[in-house]
């Protein structure tokens, strides 16, 4: 293997047992150290050749750490999963969203065709949002969007509308009521997964165009 650093060819991914010390980052010069929810460490970089290969090989072995797998880009596996825990406490944030806003909507929908158009539009949509919320506690992994959906739109609107009110003095009670409701937000940013959002929504590869 002789190509260029930093071509997709010459990227690896070695998982290590444990987490290893921030400390010890310099050593494998050239890959990311990554501590995983799982409870391993991912070491990610491009590799010259062969013989650098090795040489990191040989300083995991060093360190006395176990080697799990050894991963380019065509060879990856699924991602490490969450643990159990995590799981979890997703399933609370679901179990939040989805009894909450049943208990609000859900008796809203009968007469939804008497609101005002808007008003209608956004009880259906968390009406389905709910309906979501509650698959999310058979699947809380593969709706994860829906937790991210919860958290961006309360967090705009408390930036985007909260805030400047706040700041000039112009919080009126039915401001002041969806702001408790939106402030619940803090449970969902707790209970989402972050690290794993940042490796498979943003550091992981896209799908293929074609």
């Amino acid at each position: 293997m002789t190509t260029r650093r930093g071509d997709t060819a010459d990227r690896y991914e070695l998982r290590v047992d444990g987490h290893l010390d921030e400390r010890w980052s310099p050593w494998f010069a050239g890959l990311t150290l990554t501590h995983e929810d799982d409870g391993t460490t991912t070491l990610r970089g491009a590799v010259t050749d062969q013989a650098e290969l090795h040489g990191h090989l040989a300083r995991v072995r060093d360190l006395g750490a176990t080697l799990l797998s050894v991963l380019t880009p065509t060879l990856r596996g699924p991602a490490p999963e969450l643990p159990l825990y995590r799981v979890h406490l997703m399933r609370a944030g679901y179990l939040l969203m989805g009894v909450g806003l049943a208990v609000v909507k859900w008796p809203q929908l009968a007469s939804a065709d008497s609101l005002p158009v808007f008003e209608g539009v956004v009880t259906c949509l968390l009406v389905a949002l709910s309906l979501l919320a509650l698959l999310g506690l058979r699947y809380p992994v593969k709706l994860l969007p829906v937790l991210l959906f919860e958290s961006a739109w309360k967090l705009i609107w408390l930036a985007a509308v909260a805030l400047p009110r706040a700041a000039a003095g112009e919080l009126d009670a039915a401001t002041q009521e969806v702001l408790v409701s939106c402030s619940l937000v803090v449970v969902i940013v707790v209970v989402t997964p972050w690290r794993y959002v940042w490796r498979e929504y943003v550091r992981a590869g896209g799908d293929r165009w074609r």
